[in-house]
């Protein structure tokens, strides 16, 4: 039995061997994975985003909308403490509300720690993606100025997290235009908690 996951596709008929009915209807399957897959694919692409080459590439397909999408919805997964305490009773509560979890997100269940871990292979990616000034403009498209102020109030006590949002938000503060629409939205790059952690 798997104890954290990852639901992909859909419900509703047919297995992997079944290619859909007469009407059309596309095929459909569950597949459950660990918690680690999506953490080990957003690390690799942040390797992959490493390199000069790959930042222009990655922009011109869209890359940043796409890790913009993933840091919204890894902010937003609901945790669970990890399980390590041996009173039977507190164990069968963290398992009715694992289930409960499981039931409200569709599937995943991830812990404090697991959601941080793939925020910051996420963020890893953007800090990458932000060295080449020409994704400013994307970046602040998708909201991520916005997001990465949101997890320096979640997770202050997570330096490497932290240090990956200083270094994506240092970058967009040197764009002047950014800047300054940030400002007319009174929601400056200065309003957020990151000065905690000097």
């Amino acid at each position: 039995a798997m104890m954290d996951g990852v639901t992909v596709g859909g419900g509703g008929g047919g297995g992997l061997g079944d290619h859909g009915s007469s009407n059309g209807q596309a095929m459909s399957a569950k597949l459950q994975l660990p918690m680690e897959a999506p953490v080990f694919l957003a690390g690799a692409l942040k390797n992959i985003s490493g390199a000069d080459h790959a930042q222009q590439r990655l922009g011109q397909l869209g890359a940043i909308s796409v890790f913009c999408s993933l840091l919204r919805t890894a902010a937003s997964l609901s945790t669970v403490p990890s399980s390590s305490s041996s009173s039977s009773s507190l164990a069968d509560s963290q398992q009715q509300q694992h289930q409960e979890i499981t039931a409200a997100t569709g599937g995943v269940r991830c812990t404090e720690k697991q959601q941080a871990q793939l925020l910051v292979q996420v963020t890893g990616a953007l800090r990458n993606l932000s060295l080449d000034k020409s994704h400013y403009r994307q970046l602040a498209a998708c909201g991520a100025p916005a997001m990465l102020c949101g997890l320096a109030g979640r997770f202050v006590g997570h330096r490497e997290l932290m240090f990956n949002v200083a270094r994506v938000l240092a970058k967009l503060s040197l764009h002047e235009s950014l800047r300054a629409e940030e400002e007319r939205r009174r929601s400056s790059l200065w309003s957020c908690p990151i000065h905690r952690l000097t």
